[in-house]
């Protein structure tokens, strides 16, 4: 899957006192700024195994690097959850110094390390200080083009676990069958089918997935690996399963081996987990056909989870039309209201429409200082739906407004505005 990449002469020295120090433990990892007059972001060199400083407690040696964007290497650029802030800590030995990180990112690259080959790659949570706010702003600027220029985006799903491991295997074999419905009826009437589609649930059904910065990093990589413990699997897998799980049709002779399988509410539980990763695909087709909205594509992250509320808007600004991408600048010292409120300015002024006021629906809003006319992204997503394209009459629109809120509405003859 991954290939070994010859890491960039280093641009930050190790440091010398961490190296005198470094027999009795060395010092904790401090950054150093990044250039202030041209674009450059860090990667991060993972050492090859025979690399590794076992004698000094460290299983992880690892570089720091500075590049312009100008000048980026040959890299990958990594997609997974940070996890929780409880979550055990692990020490790698980064430039020379003690650098911690959390459990799921240790787990990824004990298993991205390879024997005799280095790694260079690009991972948010090292390459980016995360205590300079000035920083991040900075850097979630420049995501569009980390993602879209990597050579690859490998997706870590996790550890193996709830047989995800037979689930891997089934989505080999869906991608074999490719567009061949005579395969696929083939595959689903083996006799192991029920507990493929067990599996596959519990592997749609991880945190991975409602994470809302994945999309973007899905949507914008030139190719995508998917790795769980060591299987992996490229996203084609993941587009077949997709067609022939959601895409297939309700009275097809595929959904009804499912559901002689699983059950009716077994087959609607997979088709509901699976969902997620076909939006995503679905996203990536639309990306490359015409410029996403950014009120289309906030109000569609809504399922998803964001531990700064503020990402559901600037994890999407990857993706999003130019003109929203530019003028909407990451600033995470602005408070979530002003974010928000921010936004919806944005949009009003241009698109020259109050179409926005039609997807408020703030009663559970928990954002302190939102203005009434400004819609909670997280509350009002479930109404994702109803945002208005060209194709959809706004009769329509408020049709369905009104019945999702429950309120009853007659209609008995078109409406047609006088005219003087």
């Amino acid at each position: 899957m991954s290939q070994g990449l010859r890491l960039p002469p280093a641009t930050d020295e190790i440091d010398p006192t961490a190296q005198d120090d470094i027999f009795s433990g060395a010092r904790p990892f401090q950054y150093h700024l990044l250039s202030a007059t041209e674009p450059e972001i860090r990667l991060f060199g993972l050492r090859g195994q025979d690399c590794s400083n076992s004698d000094l407690g460290y299983q992880l040696n690892c570089e720091l690097f500075h590049v312009r964007i100008s000048e980026l290497p040959p890299y990958e650029a990594l997609s997974y959850t940070w996890g929780e802030a409880s979550d055990p800590l692990h020490s790698i030995l980064l430039n020379g110094q003690d650098f911690r990180i959390r459990d799921n990112l240790w787990q990824v690259l004990i298993h991205q390390q390879s024997e005799d080959e280095d790694l260079l790659m690009w991972i948010d949570a090292i390459c980016i200080n995360q205590e300079d706010v000035h920083e991040r702003n900075e850097q979630v600027r420049l995501m569009r083009t980390i993602y879209q220029t990597a050579q690859q985006v490998t997706v870590w799903l996790g550890l193996e676990e709830n047989d995800s491991h037979r689930a891997m295997l089934f989505l080999r074999s869906l991608e074999k069958c490719g567009d061949d419905e005579q395969l696929a009826l083939e595959l689903f009437k083996q006799p192991h089918i029920a507990k493929d589609l067990e599996a596959l649930i519990c592997l749609y059904d991880r945190t991975y997935w409602y994470r809302v910065w994945i999309v973007q990093e899905i949507v914008l990589a030139k190719y995508v690996w998917v790795c769980c413990g060591k299987d992996f699997v490229p996203w084609r897998a993941f587009q077949s399963a997709s067609h022939w799980i959601c895409g297939s049709y309700l009275h097809s002779e595929l959904v009804r081996l499912c559901l002689s399988a699983v059950s009716e509410p077994g087959f609607r539980g997979i088709r509901s987990v699976t969902r997620g990763a076909m939006l995503i695909e679905e996203t990536r087709h639309q990306f490359r056909e015409r410029e996403l909205g950014l009120l289309e594509m906030a109000l569609g992250s809504w399922s998803r989870e964001a531990s700064d509320p503020r990402d559901f808007i600037y994890g999407m600004l990857g993706i999003v039309n130019v003109k929203a991408s530019v003028d909407i600048e990451p600033d995470y010292t602005k408070s979530v209201a002003r974010v928000y409120i921010d936004v919806a300015t944005f949009i009003v002024l241009e698109s020259k429409r109050l179409d926005i006021l039609l997807v408020v629906y703030n009663q559970y809003s928990q954002v302190e200082g939102l203005q009434s006319w400004v819609p909670d992204v997280w509350i009002t997503g479930f109404l994702k739906f109803f945002v208005p394209f060209p194709e959809i009459p706004l009769s329509h629109l408020i049709r369905s407004l009104i019945h999702s809120t429950g309120a009853h509405f007659t209609h008995s003859a078109p409406f047609t505005p006088k005219t003087a």
